[in-house]
């Protein structure tokens, strides 16, 4: 999963609609596999909203997106880690947040997270220990924009931090799209409705 330096970005092939569930059996791997490397006190809470609609994803694109904001939640906390992963309804769009008790990101940060080679740099200790190209979330991004989707960010200094990924409805859940009104009838000749047939 410690994907530090990405190759060119593939193409995104959109599957046939998927349940929000379906990728979130992948997604929870990650911070076991990190655990297993150098063993430390984590705990990963999953929230999962109750009857979510189908998104059409790139399964693997959308599955490697994810992994990487566990990824970046898991190199950015402490020994004490507290990740948390939801999947919720929000209006038209599905919301795939990552949550952690990490140092937090200074707001003036914030616009400028998701760009290439972007690393915030905050002088503390958990920072200078992180090693990265500074790519992931960059990745994330790419992967979400190529899906019509969007990311944004939430945190401040101290407070941990928020990545969340909003991805838009299969067209399908979204309701039958409305017919189109039908324009009255015209005559060819006068451009005026026909004259009802007397009977």
């Amino acid at each position: 999963f410690d994907r530090e330096a990405p190759q060119a970005p593939r193409s995104i092939d959109r599957e046939a609609p998927q349940a929000p569930r379906s990728f979130d059996r992948e997604a929870p791997q990650a911070p076991r596999s990190f655990d297993r490397e150098a063993p430390r006190s984590i705990i990963v809470q999953k929230e999962i909203g109750e009857d979510l609609p189908p998104v059409q994803v790139d399964l693997l694109a959308m599955s490697e997106a994810i992994l990487n904001l566990l990824q970046n939640s898991f190199h950015h906390t402490g020994p004490d880690k507290r990740i948390r992963i939801s999947c919720v309804r929000r209006g038209d769009q599905i919301a795939i947040a990552v949550a952690d008790n990490g140092p937090g990101i200074p707001k003036k940060e914030h616009r400028r997270i998701f760009e290439k080679f972007y690393r915030v740099n905050r002088g503390d200790v958990v920072a200078s220990e992180v090693q990265g190209s500074g790519l992931g979330l960059a990745m994330v991004h790419h992967i979400v924009s190529a899906h019509g989707g969007s990311t944004a960010v939430e945190s401040e200094v101290g407070q941990g931090a928020t990545f969340t990924v909003f991805l838009p409805m299969a067209v399908a859940a979204a309701g039958p799209a409305k017919p189109a009104p039908k324009a009255p009838l015209k005559d060819a000749a006068t451009g005026k409705p026909p004259c009802p047939t007397p009977s």
